[in-house]
């Protein structure tokens, strides 16, 4: 048994979840080239620039995810978010309005209610009900942890640490892995990514990095302390940790909708506080937050990666995440790295006494539901990365 992602959103040629998705997708893309279609024999320039640059827009990754950031802050909890939201959406709308001329019939609505649709589809889609965090004790060894902390630091002497490369609410104390002189980065990422491996029906295909960087947090100190509640870019995150929980006070991964078992209030998140080496894989739309160090110093290894799934009929589930955004549930999945006995293999093994589902039910060949009880797939028995400096 492993954890698996949906070898196929359609379960039939009549599946309700699948048709109204592809409903939704069709009207999502198609919509946009008829509004071009219609304002390319309008005669007002105006209109065909303004439209250009809304379909550029809706096609690339930052507009998709600035429009969903939008629609869910809407549904937030927070009265000021939520009016500054509906500001911008009225604003949207009254561009939209002045640029149609006030027309009879303004096509820019069509898309808007494709868009609001598709998101309302996808929202109620059961891949989009879980999300599941998954933790790896002993991902990196010690020395591999000090060769890196001892190569960042080094360059941190020398080129200084940046802090200017997020938006100001989210900046951090980082460098990027691949600037770091004395550390042979690609050979890094080849080595997590061979120990990882086992995650790759997990994710859904194989993981790309966007960003990779090592970030810093110091105590007794008035910034760079810790990080606000945010989402991030790609699909999945993942971050190692660097120090031991004994270095530092306070720090650790905070998910606010991820339920505190050993509280009795219902509204309780979790911190998470890996040890050295340990690593934490979740969805990059599920919001999390940095929690302050108090004293002393936190090193992690973060990544901000996407996908690509291995094959065309993994698209459409692909395309219908939204990576924990509408998550109703949020489980936890502890796995450490293990021997199989026989050939002494390492394979990532789950936590004795964990038992919890996967995000996705995987499809049998029988037709029945899989439940998860571990990860499947081997590791390379040579996977090492403890040589390497320069």
């Amino acid at each position: 048994m492993k954890i698996g992602y949906s070898e196929g959103m359609c379960k039939g040629p009549f599946d309700q979840e699948c048709v109204g998705f592809i409903v939704s997708e069709l009207m999502l893309y198609l919509l946009p080239f008829v509004t071009l279609l219609d304002f390319a024999h309008s005669g007002k320039p105006l209109a065909r620039v303004a439209y250009g640059l809304v379909v550029v827009m809706w096609f690339s990754q930052d507009g998709k995810a600035l429009l969903k950031t939008v629609l869910f802050e809407l549904m937030s909890i927070d009265t000021r978010t939520r009016v500054i939201c509906l500001a911008m959406v009225w604003l949207a709308v009254v561009f939209w309005w002045a640029t149609c001329f006030r027309t009879r019939c303004c096509p820019a609505w069509y898309c808007l209610f494709a868009c609001l649709l598709h998101v309302f589809v996808c929202s109620r889609l059961d891949i989009n009900q879980t999300s599941t965090i998954v933790s790896v004790d002993g991902l990196l060894d010690k020395h591999e942890c000090d060769a890196i902390v001892a190569a960042v630091e080094e360059h941190g002497r020398t080129f200084n640490w940046t802090n200017k490369r997020h938006a100001t609410q989210l900046a951090t104390e980082d460098i990027p892995l691949y600037d770091i002189t004395g550390l042979d980065a690609m050979a890094l990422h080849r080595t997590i990514s061979g120990r990882l491996s086992s995650l790759r029906d997990f994710v859904g295909g194989d993981l790309h990095p966007q960003e990779a960087y090592v970030v810093r947090y110091r105590g007794n100190r008035q910034a760079f302390t810790g990080l606000m509640a945010h989402k991030d870019l790609g699909t999945h995150t993942y971050s190692i940790a660097l120090s031991e929980p004994q270095d530092f006070e306070g720090g650790g991964v905070y998910f606010p909708a991820l339920k505190d078992e050993e509280s009795d209030e219902d509204y309780v998140g979790t911190t998470i506080r890996m040890s050295r080496g340990g690593l934490l894989l979740h969805d990059a739309r599920l919001t999390h937050q940095a929690k302050e160090v108090e004293s002393g110093t936190r090193y992690m290894l973060v990544f901000l990666n996407s996908v690509r799934p291995p094959s065309w009929q993994l698209y459409p589930s692909h395309w219908a995440n939204y990576r924990g955004w509408f998550a109703t549930e949020v489980l936890l999945q502890k796995l450490e790295r293990c021997s199989e006995a026989g050939d002494g293999s390492e394979k990532l093994c789950e936590v004795p006494n964990i038992e919890l589902p996967p995000p996705v039910p995987a499809r049998s060949s029988e037709g029945g539901l899989e439940t998860s009880t571990g990860v499947a797939g081997q590791l390379p028995a040579n996977a090492s990365c403890t040589n390497l400096l320069l």
